[in-house]
C-alpha cells in the first residue's frame, strides 16, 4: 500500500460504534508499524482528517466535514435522487434534511433517520 493509501485508510476505521481510536490500535487494525502509523497520524491531525481528545486518542477532526458539502454537491446519485428524495418528503410528510442525510450515509436507515411515528 502506498504512503497516501495507507494515510487514507485510518479515517475509514471510524464509526458511529468506535468514534474514538488510539493510535497503537490503529496500527494494529491497519498492520501499520508504530514509527509510520505515528507519521500518518501525525500528518491526519495537521490537515485536520483526526483531532486529538486526548493525550493518547483521536477522533475524526473538521476537514471531513468541509469536503462533505463539495462531495453533495458533485454526487450523480445525489443529484439524481434530489428531485426522488423532495417528492417522497413532501408526500410523507418528513423533513427533507432527515431524508436527505439518510440517503446520503447509504446505510439500513437506523432510528434518528426513520419516519417520525403518528
Amino acid at each position: 500500500m502506498t504512503g497516501p493509501a495507507r494515510a487514507l485508510a485510518v479515517p475509514g476505521l471510524f464509526a458511529r460504534e468506535r468514534p474514538v481510536w488510539q493510535p497503537d490500535d490503529i496500527n494494529q487494525a491497519l498492520g501499520h508499524t508504530r514509527t509510520t502509523g505515528y507519521r500518518d497520524d501525525e500528518n491526519l491531525v495537521a490537515a485536520g482528517f483526526l483531532q486529538q481528545v486526548s493525550a493518547s486518542r483521536c477522533a475524526l477532526g473538521g476537514r471531513n466535514i468541509e469536503l462533505d458539502d463539495p462531495l453533495r454537491q458533485r454526487d450523480p446519485v445525489l443529484l439524481a435522487a434530489l428531485p426522488v428524495m423532495k417528492s417522497r418528503a413532501a408526500d410523507a410528510g418528513q423533513i427533507q434534511g432527515r431524508l436527505a442525510w439518510c440517503a446520503w450515509r447509504a446505510r439500513p436507515v437506523a432510528p434518528a433517520c426513520a419516519p417520525a411515528r403518528r
